[in-house]
C-alpha cells in the first residue's frame, strides 16, 4: 500500500487554514533537534515576536510560551495558570468553548462558576449582574466559532477594570485577526494557536501571560505538560520542557514574517472582512444569511442556513463534487446551519466558486 496525498482544495474552516507558499515550504526544511542551538534561537525569536503582534497592548507586559498542542491546550494552560493565584473564576458561557473552560477548572478543584448568556444579549450587563462576591477573575471566549460571533471583549474588559478583576481570554480564533484592545491596568492571559489567524501549520499551543506573577502563588493543579510556568521558565532559560514540532515552529516563524509584511493584524483583519463581505453578499441574495440578529459577526467566519432540502451531509456531497468543503455547525445549529471561514490563503476566486456552488444547491 502506498500513502497518497489528499486533494489540494481551499480550506473554508477556521483552522487548519490554507497556507501561503512561504509557510508551506518550511514543512520540507531539513530535520532538526528540538534542543539544537539553531532551533532554540529561532524559538526565542518567535517568543519575542508574539507579544509584539499587539504592541503596545502586550509587548512590554506579557511573555509568550509556545509548546506542542492545540488551541484547546493553550486555553487549558492559561485558565489553570491564572486560577492558581486563588479566588473564584467566573466563566462567561455562550457556547461549548466557555463550558470547556469551566470544566477544566472544576476537574482539578479550582472554584469556578458560569455566567450564561445568549448571542445578542448585552454581555456586559449580563456579566455585571452575574458576578458573585469573592470573584478574582473573569474568563471569556472572544471569537466564538460555534456561532461565528465576537463577544464584547472591550466592554467586558472595562468591567474587569472597574471591578478589579483579572481577565482570561480564549483568543484562539481572534489573535492576529481581530482587535484585542483592552484598558490598561487589567491583568490579562491570552490563548491562541499556530493554525488560526496566525496562518501557520497546526501543532503549536501559544500562551501569553503577565510578566509579573506573584512569587507566593502556589503550584498549578495541572499535568506538568499544562504547567505554563514550567514552559515559560524553561524557554526563558533557552531550553524546552518538552519536545515540540520543529517544522511547525519554522512555519510559524515564516507566518509571522508574512503577518508583518501584510501590515500586522489591522491589515489582516481588513482582508478577512473584505472576503467575508463578498461572501455574505452572495449568501444574503440566496436567503442563507444572516442567521443571528443583534450580534457582531466575526471578521473571518460566517454562519449560514443550510439550503432548503439539504442536510449538511447532502450539501457536503454537493460541494465535494466541485472540489470544495464547508464546515459543519455546532450545538443547536448543527441541523440547520453550516459555516465558512475566510482565514488563511483564501482568494476572492475561491469564494466565488463556493458561492456559485451554493447557488446551484439552492436552485
Amino acid at each position: 500500500m502506498t500513502t497518497a496525498p489528499w486533494p489540494q482544495r481551499p480550506l473554508f474552516n477556521p483552522g487548519p487554514v490554507s497556507l501561503a507558499p512561504s509557510v508551506r515550504e518550511t514543512l520540507a526544511w531539513p530535520e532538526i533537534g528540538h534542543r539544537d542551538p539553531d532551533f532554540l534561537s529561532l524559538l526565542g525569536t518567535i517568543r519575542a515576536r508574539l507579544p509584539l503582534v499587539y504592541e503596545p497592548l502586550l509587548g512590554a507586559t506579557h511573555e509568550a510560551a509556545v509548546f506542542a498542542g492545540s488551541g484547546a491546550t493553550a486555553v487549558d494552560a492559561i485558565v489553570l495558570d491564572a486560577a492558581r493565584e486563588g479566588g473564584d473564576t467566573a466563566v462567561v458561557v455562550g457556547g461549548p468553548y466557555g463550558s470547556r473552560m469551566a470544566q477544566t477548572l472544576a476537574a482539578v478543584g479550582y472554584p469556578v462558576y458560569e455566567i450564561g448568556f445568549r448571542p445578542g444579549e448585552p454581555l456586559t450587563d449580563v456579566v455585571r449582574s452575574g458576578l458573585r462576591p469573592g470573584t478574582h477573575r473573569l474568563a471569556i471566549v472572544h471569537h466564538d466559532t460555534s456561532t461565528a460571533t465576537l463577544n464584547d471583549l472591550s466592554g467586558t474588559a472595562a468591567l474587569c477594570a472597574a471591578e478589579g478583576l483579572d481577565l482570561v481570554v480564549d483568543a484562539v480564533s481572534s489573535f492576529a485577526g481581530e482587535d484585542l484592545t483592552v484598558p490598561s491596568g487589567v491583568r490579562t492571559w491570552w490563548a491562541t494557536c499556530s493554525n488560526k489567524a496566525l496562518e501557520a501549520p497546526p501543532g503549536l499551543a501559544i500562551c501569553l501571560r503577565p510578566r509579573e506573577i506573584p512569587e507566593a502563588a502556589p503550584p498549578v493543579r495541572a499535568p506538568i505538560t499544562l504547567d505554563l510556568g514550567k514552559h515559560v521558565s524553561h524557554q526563558t532559560a533557552g531550553d524546552l520542557a518538552f519536545t515540540l514540532p520543529t517544522q511547525v515552529a519554522a512555519g510559524l516563524s515564516a507566518a509571522l514574517d508574512d503577518l508583518q509584511a501584510e501590515g500586522g493584524w489591522p491589515k489582516r483583519n481588513l482582508r478577512y472582512r473584505r472576503r467575508s463581505e463578498q461572501l455574505r453578499e452572495r449568501l444574503a441574495a440566496l436567503g442563507l444569511w444572516p442567521v443571528l440578529d443583534g450580534v457582531e459577526p466575526a471578521s473571518a467566519l460566517t454562519m449560514a442556513r443550510l439550503p432548503e432540502g439539504h442536510t449538511f451531509a447532502s450539501l457536503s456531497a454537493h460541494l465535494a463534487q466541485r472540489g470544495l468543503r464547508a464546515y459543519a455547525a455546532q450545538g443547536e445549529y448543527a441541523g440547520s446551519c453550516f459555516r465558512i471561514s475566510t482565514m488563511g490563503a483564501i482568494t476572492a476566486e475561491d469564494l466565488d466558486r463556493l458561492a456559485d456552488a451554493l447557488e446551484e444547491s439552492v436552485g
